[in-house]
């Protein structure tokens, strides 16, 4: 999660497996979560996926509920501290 100008914030979904399609992904948490988001390209070739909002605790419950990683999966890490907004 990164806090921009003032109080808006953007969570940022890095590191997934490269066999995921992000797009879909990005797509479905749009959805569900009622905001913008994209998917960027890194200079490694890596694929992000920026979404508007403080978000990171429903991506990570999306990510357990469609078994994308396990609730025990230690990549999983949420990074930042509470947030407001």
């Amino acid at each position: 999660m990164v806090q921009r100008s003032g109080r808006k914030r953007i969570t940022t979904v890095e590191h997934l497996d490269d066999d995921l399609d992000v797009a879909k992904i990005c797509k479905a948490l749009r959805k569900i979560l009622a905001c913008n988001g994209s998917v960027n390209v890194t200079k490694e070739g890596e694929s992000v996926i920026h979404l508007q909002g403080d978000k990171r605790d429903a991506v990570k419950k999306f990510l357990v509920d469609m078994e994308i990683y396990d609730a025990k999966d230690d990549r999983i890490m949420v990074h930042g501290g509470t947030g407001g907004a």
